[in-house]
């Protein structure tokens, strides 16, 4: 699901790798200490894309959870509600049940795009 921040940390990735060849050839011409603010930069671009690497791994672990919690709490309600099939009940009450499955479904679908928008 975090494509977008795997790919933003890939991006860092590439820009870090580009600066440290800079860096490289740089090292030949220029004084060590010129070179200073250079490699603190690159050190806050490695640190950079393992923070977000780590972002993207929270909102995935996130949508995996709200997926399973609410998948469970939806196929009770739903398993209540077929065990209530038979029992006279108020026709309402068996309505409800099904309108909270269907408004759950609809929740979960909502957390999970908005969580894919995160990412």
């Amino acid at each position: 699901m975090p494509e977008r921040l795997q790919s933003l940390a890939s991006s860092l990735r590439a820009v870090e790798l580009h600066l440290g060849a800079s860096i490289d050839r740089l090292r030949e011409v220029v004084s060590p200490e010129l070179l200073a603010p250079l490699h603190e930069h690159r050190a806050n671009l490695v640190r950079l894309a393992g923070d977000i690497d780590e972002q993207s791994r929270a909102v995935s672990a996130i949508d995996a959870l709200v997926a399973d919690r609410m998948n469970n709490f939806l196929m009770t309600v739903q398993t209540v509600s077929d065990l209530l099939r038979d029992v006279p009940i108020e026709h309402d009450i068996r309505e409800h049940l099904r309108m909270t499955v269907d408004h759950g479904r609809t929740t979960v679908s909502h957390i999970r795009k908005v969580l894919a928008e995160l990412a």
